[in-house]
């Protein structure tokens, strides 16, 4: 993945010029979009521009600034992994019985996206896709549960 910056100059007045920076996502090869592994607890955070997991101290009262999703536990089902939406515009919507390979970026169009929580289990059937606040689309999927902690995929579409 390579962030290139393009600057454009435009005339506002024959005196002064607008100076607009506009950062575009430039993909090269196929490699940019292979889907990436990782393993959370439930209870932790994942910032996905970073790809990091991020916990919250207890004295914390409020989610880490940079995430975009909390994995959160139902005891009462199996599998017990909750995926809800968390930051500033982050929006999630789930793609039943689509495998996580199956889901593109021409699927992002008909998808509801909703900012609010839907507790539904993030599990090996079920792919979810996340808008971030910064507008980037990823999708989650192939999840494994094991204990307290999911391993799952991810990928930017």
């Amino acid at each position: 993945m390579k962030l290139t910056e393009l600057w454009a100059c435009t005339a506002t007045r024959r005196s002064s010029l607008e100076m607009l920076l506009v950062t575009s996502l430039s993909l090269v090869g196929a490699s940019a979009l292979a889907a990436e592994t990782i393993t959370m607890e439930v209870t932790q955070y994942l910032d996905l521009d970073a790809g990091a997991v991020l916990d919250r101290a207890p004295e914390d009262i409020l989610e880490p600034a940079d995430a975009d999703i909390e994995l959160a536990y139902h005891a009462d089902r199996a599998p017990h992994a909750v995926v809800f939406p968390i930051g500033e515009g982050s929006e999630l919507a789930f793609v039943a019985d689509t495998a996580f390979d199956g889901v593109t970026a021409d699927d992002v169009a008909n998808l509801t996206f909703s900012s609010e929580g839907i507790d539904l289990p993030f599990s090996a059937n079920v792919c979810v896709v996340i808008r971030t606040g910064q507008g980037v689309v990823y999708k989650l999927g192939n999840a494994s549960e094991s204990g307290n902690s999911v391993t799952f995929n991810y990928a930017i579409l």
